[in-house]
């Protein structure tokens, strides 16, 4: 193998192989469903009377939010839940 066809072959390894691996990570990010990337409260009626903080259950709020607290989500509680 001459010098011209090594240099070839590293420049194609060189521009393919890194090609490659951005397709294939770009592919992985994606999920395929169709799903909104924003959580499960935002924008949404979800028909929950009370919103507490599941470490602070002192902490009540009539639509979802944050604790003041903690700053953790608060999540409908469990008996308010609306059914299927």
């Amino acid at each position: 193998m001459n010098t011209k066809d090594t240099k070839v072959g590293i420049l194609a390894a060189l521009i393919i192989v890194p090609a490659l691996a951005l397709g294939l990570g770009m592919a992985g990010c994606k999920t395929g469903d169709g799903a909104s990337e924003e959580p499960a409260g935002s924008g949404e009626v979800s028909g929950c009377d009370e919103y507490v903080c599941p470490m602070h259950p002192e902490v009540r709020q009539s639509e979802p939010g944050t604790c003041p607290d903690c700053g953790m989500d608060l999540v409908c509680e469990a008996g308010d839940e609306p059914s299927p």
